[in-house]
């Protein structure tokens, strides 16, 4: 790590070191508009982004990683504000951003609550070139340490959304998407579906898509399986996203 003038944390009691542990929770994070990630791969997915706006490092930290704005904490004080059982030394905070729906393939989840889930389904977003993820205000946090993690760095390089669900499909239908829900129930094959502009919805193992919103559906399919509902989200939501790929 390069010397730096700045002083070194060494304080549990700090009120910057309280503010970095409260973002273990989404209250925290939604209050600061922010969130925690670590390991060095994570944090220079945001770097290249520009989505890195602090780096935070213990002062035993021998590692090469560097960042104009820095903290320096000790191990104590790491192992405080980690998340993990890794004994990492370095952290990044990143910072909520602003977002549009711009793009036209979505991939919409309905009160799917598993963060490890939600992270494989943005990372198959990414993967397979959609625009973006649109969640229910009840399912799993993008900002979820388990979420970040399974993501491997993917949210940073897609759109991301959270709200009321019928609102913003209403909205991506004035665009012009359709809205294709998955069902085992009434459905047609998934090799039948046309690969236009669209909202794809997927729900939660339990539960599947919301009634209101398949009633709402330009199309309901399913994957040609005799076992899709064996499937957790993750691996369904992927196999649609491939399929479907533009």
């Amino acid at each position: 790590m390069s010397s730096s003038s700045s002083p070194i944390i060494t304080s549990l009691q700090n009120k910057r070191v309280k503010e970095l542990v409260s973002l273990h929770s989404k209250k925290g994070r939604d209050e600061q508009q922010s969130f925690l990630i670590e390991n060095k791969h994570l944090i220079e997915e945001a770097i290249k982004t520009n989505q890195l706006t602090e780096l935070i490092v213990s002062d035993t930290y021998e590692g090469e990683l560097d960042f104009h704005n820095k903290l320096i904490v000790t191990d104590v004080i790491c192992q405080k504000i980690s998340q993990t059982t890794s004994k990492s030394q370095i952290f990044g905070l990143c910072k909520f951003k602003k977002q549009e729906l711009k793009g036209n393939y979505y991939l919409v989840c309905d009160n799917v609550q598993d963060p490890g889930n939600l992270g494989t389904l943005i990372r198959s977003v990414v993967s397979f070139g959609w625009d973006g993820v649109i969640v229910s205000n009840n399912s799993s946090d993008f900002y979820n340490d388990k979420c970040i993690r399974a993501t491997q760095g993917a949210l940073f390089h897609t759109e991301l959304h959270r709200g009321n669900l019928i609102e913003l499909l209403i909205q991506l239908k004035q665009k012009g998407l359709k809205v294709v829900s998955t069902d085992v129930h009434q459905a047609q094959p998934l090799s039948k579906l046309d690969k236009s502009p669209m909202a794809l919805v997927v729900g939660s193992e339990g539960q599947g898509v919301s009634q209101e919103i398949v009633m709402m559906s330009d199309d309901v399919v399913m994957i040609e399986s005799s076992h899709f509902e064996s499937l957790n989200v993750g691996i369904a939501g992927s196999i649609l996203l491939y399929v479907l790929r533009n």
